[in-house]
């Protein structure tokens, strides 16, 4: 076979094993591994991970070599999720009973999310304060549906989404704590209006970062 041939031959195996999470994100692929699985030379699968490169399915790293890449989104994308945890928090408000120890379990987390002060571990901190208010729900869809929703705020934010993340906080921590006292006054609506005020927060924030760059 032609070096063409092979090359198209690898690179099919190659987006193959991607699509079946052969590899996990940030894997590094090396050409003389893949070349003897393949049972071909190094030639074609360099070529190969050269063109999964230039469709954005890999990134090279200069001295490294091929590395699969890490998916991300861009803020829309990202506020449209945050969209949907709202309404599914929003809908724990409305339906359980939130008792002394759940409040109490819930300010630890606030506690934790204040004194926090890396991007990432207060994205972190904050996905598992929300998920923790949807868990208090009997319903395991809805549980199961935030865990994702909250695994991929966490795994797809971008660094510029973690610094709008973060840069909320003070306001976020603001709202947060006052759904809290809603909550232990049996306030409900009014812990509704505070998480959506919150969410608006968030985009406009979003909106005037974006217009800054």
């Amino acid at each position: 076979m032609t070096n063409d041939t092979l090359t198209i031959l690898a690179y099919e195996e190659i987006v193959k094993m991607m699509r079946k999470v052969y590899f996990k994100e940030g894997t590094q692929l090396k050409e003389h591994q893949l070349a003897k699985e393949f049972n071909m030379s190094r030639t074609p699968v360099r070529n190969a991970l050269q063109k999964c490169v230039e469709e954005g399915k890999l990134e090279y790293i200069k001295n490294r070599g091929f590395f699969i890449k890490k998916k991300t989104m861009d803020v829309q994308d990202y506020l449209k999720l945050i969209e949907v945890l709202t309404l599914l928090v929003n809908e724990s408000f409305r339906n359980i009973y939130f008792t002394k120890q759940m409040l109490v379990e819930l300010k630890k987390r606030v506690a934790k999310m204040e004194a926090n002060g890396c991007e990432a571990e207060y994205l972190l901190l904050k996905s598992q304060f929300f998920l923790e208010i949807i868990g208090f729900s009997d319903n395991d869809y809805i549980y199961e549906v935030g865990c994702v929703l909250t695994q991929h705020l966490e795994d797809l934010a971008t660094e510029d989404i973690k610094y709008l993340i973060f840069t909320s906080k003070p306001v976020a921590l603001e709202k947060i704590k006052a759904m809290l006292d809603h909550l232990a006054n049996k306030e409900s609506s009014k812990a509704v209006e505070e998480m959506d005020a919150l969410y608006d927060y968030i985009v406009l924030h979003a909106f005037r970062r974006t217009e800054e760059l």
